[in-house]
């Protein structure tokens, strides 16, 4: 199986697994379930904003995701970066795109208390930036 092709199955499983998520989340009672003292939590977060709840009209938020998704796609074809990570990338962007079409919010779900709210793509996004910045740094030092 190609780097591609593992790159892919992995993504198509992990967005499934986040919508699904989104979807529980949409179904959870109002007060949301907290667990170890309430320092973690399930609760239904809706975010108008995009990274860290930063505003940004609708129109403008759904441009600029779309061209960074287009972007990392060409790259992820035109081998240009490590494709484990680009895809986590694409798929976590990609679903809080998905996310802010059809509910002109982002759905986040998972709070840990006084610290932060977020969803499985932001988890994605995130390890994705990391992998990549890894990759740099070795690519670099060789």
């Amino acid at each position: 199986m190609s780097k591609y092709n593992f790159a892919l199955a992995l993504g198509i499983i992990l967005i499934i697994i986040d919508r699904l998520f989104k979807l529980l989340a949409l179904k959870l009672p109002a007060e949301g379930l907290f667990y170890f003292h309430n320092l973690f939590g399930l609760k239904l977060y809706l975010n108008k904003g995009i990274a860290f709840g930063l505003p940004l009209p609708l129109v403008v938020s759904i441009i600029t995701s779309s061209i960074i998704i287009l972007v990392l796609i060409y790259l992820l074809l035109n081998n240009r970066y490590n494709a484990f990570a680009l895809v986590l990338i694409i798929i976590g962007a990609g679903s809080n795109l998905l996310d802010k079409i059809k509910y002109d919010n982002i759905i986040d779900l998972f709070t840990i208390k006084h610290l932060t709210v977020f969803n499985l793509a932001d988890i994605y996004i995130v390890i994705g930036l990391i992998c990549l910045t890894l990759n740099h740094k070795h690519l670099n030092q060789s």
